[in-house]
């Protein structure tokens, strides 16, 4: 458990929202999938912030979106689902607590049965005109869910990372945690990889998100993202990121 300079505090806006199914975290990793995945979930349902996180070993900064202040770290809510979003990058020191805090605070708003999923990318060395998709799940339950939409395990390999963290962190205190890892280009944006990792996270909410402005807009998500990219790249290689990229091809 990590001391109180470490963890992570989840502060609601007004009420605690309790009791969705499922907590989807999207963190700066390969491509910025998640982050752009999570982008287009905020936008398209406009979502409003329902809790910021806080950790006193993180330097005060915010963002601005549509001329408002917010936290980097927060999290969205629907009738469904949270969405932690995290448009800074974890020092090194701080991504196991922060899979720790998660995981507690996931835990406590939604009940034992919450899913935990990750939408994520994973590092190839070659340009794809269609891209794959591949699970890692901690449980029987997370595993009968991508059974059920049809993504595929990955059978061996790396991952580092924050993500890494909640999937070890999920599979010792018995949470399920469902990794959904798509081809995706390491030095750049991907929104290409975006789209079709969405599709899976719409067939898992029984939603439909129109992905087509990910495809028509790439450029300019490529160009709103470089400076957020360049920092991740930064930190990535810090977790070992490159690592990844050493997967059999056939999974890389």
């Amino acid at each position: 458990m990590p001391n109180n300079l470490l963890k992570f505090d989840f502060i609601p806006f007004g009420e605690e929202k309790l009791n969705r199914d499922f907590v989807i975290v999207a963190v700066p990793e390969v491509g910025l999938v998640p982050i752009i995945v999570g982008g287009h979930m905020i936008e398209e349902m406009k979502l409003k912030p329902t809790y910021t996180i806080s950790n006193p070993q993180i330097p005060p900064f915010a963002v601005i979106h549509h001329s408002q202040v917010f936290s980097p770290f927060r999290v969205y809510t629907n009738d469904k689902f949270h969405l932690v979003f995290s448009e800074g990058v974890f020092p090194l020191n701080l991504v196991n607590p922060y899979a720790y805090s998660l995981i507690d605070w996931a835990k406590k708003v939604n009940g034992d049965d919450v899913m935990i999923i990750l939408p994520g990318g994973i590092p190839t060395k070659f340009s794809l005109e269609e891209v794959q998709t591949f699970a890692v799940v901690t449980d029987e339950k997370s595993l009968k869910l991508v059974e059920k939409v049809e993504v595929p395990l990955l059978e061996e390999g790396f991952l580092t990372g924050p993500y890494a963290s909640i999937l070890l962190e999920g599979r010792l205190r018995n949470v399920s945690v469902c990794a959904l890892l798509t081809q995706a280009s390491y030095q750049f944006p991907d929104p290409l990889a975006a789209s079709e990792n969405l599709k899976i996270i719409g067939k898992i909410l029984d939603m439909e998100f129109d992905v087509s402005k990910l495809i028509e807009n790439a450029e300019e998500i490529e160009k709103q993202s470089q400076m957020l990219m360049a920092q991740a790249t930064d930190r990535l290689v810090q977790q070992g990121k490159p690592v990844e990229q050493d997967l059999p091809a056939f999974y890389a």
